[in-house]
């Protein structure tokens, strides 16, 4: 009886070593299946660009109220499964309702379509061809915020360095210098406008697990974790928080040289 229980005991500390690691390593390949995703739907975006002579449309006259997912999966991507990160799934049953996602969660996108469209990931709203008065509503704290649209690949100057698509809370987002991170990691400022770089600021990878992304952080402190973005020349990696204000977001971006708080 006591062998017995010796051995009990020396399978339980094992399972209870064992277990970290494999949490980690599931963790690990749900990024690596979120970043081939991302690089998907990146080059999808890139070949549409070079086909049209302008990245997507807004609001397509062919595809209305669709956006950029509407345009791609009926050029292109024909499986909708490439906008969902493992890490975010959907959550059953569908809302029949426009919903915002969280960093463990889906958006969904319904807008009086027969099946609403979700997905993780959001695309970068400065490269949309076509945005004028959306912009002006969204924006209106940018200046001349149309002056700052890529609208054609000709125009990115730093194609390495420029997001085409990113890990994030809801479809599209226009980022700012001077937008700071959300103290939510978690909800990361959901729909509300401005659309701000803090949607996709969430630590949705190489961290605890998305699911416990902090509801209240102190902003100042170095921040969590990282997202999946996919650039202009086709290139996709997992980028750390702290380095996204880093990255030429829209045309004439200037790196601020501190972090916003």
């Amino acid at each position: 009886m006591i062998e017995l229980l010796v051995v009990i005991a020396i399978i339980a500390i094992l399972a209870a070593m064992l277990l970290p690691a494999l949490s980690r390593a599931k963790m690990k390949a749900h990024q690596v299946a979120c970043l081939n995703n991302i690089k998907q739907l990146t080059l999808t975006t890139s070949m549409y660009a070079g086909d049209a002579g302008h990245y997507v449309r807004y609001s397509d006259p062919a595809l209305p109220d669709t956006l950029w997912m509407g345009t791609l999966i009926n050029y292109y991507a024909k499986v909708n499964a490439v906008r969902l990160c493992p890490s975010a799934p959907e959550k059953k049953p569908l809302p029949t309702v426009n919903t915002v996602g969280y960093c463990d969660q889906a958006w969904v996108w319904a807008n009086g379509l027969p099946t609403p469209w979700t997905g993780s990931y959001a695309f970068n709203g400065w490269l949309y061809t076509e945005v004028d008065q959306q912009l002006a509503k969204f924006r209106s704290d940018v200046p001349n915020g149309t002056s700052y649209l890529f609208q054609k690949e000709s125009r990115v100057e730093k194609p390495s360095l420029t997001p085409i698509v990113s890990d994030c809370v809801w479809v599209d987002m226009w980022p700012w210098e001077t937008d700071p991170p959300n103290t939510d990691l978690y909800a990361a400022g959901g729909t509300s406008n401005p659309p701000r770089l803090w949607r996709a600021v969430i630590p949705r990878h190489a961290w605890k697990s998305a699911s416990s992304a902090p509801r209240s952080y102190p902003t100042a402190q170095r921040l969590p974790g990282g997202v999946n973005v996919g650039f202009v020349d086709g290139h996709a990696e997992l980028v750390k928080l702290e380095k996204m204000w880093n990255y030429y977001w829209h045309l004439g971006w200037k790196p601020p040289a501190v972090r916003p708080q």
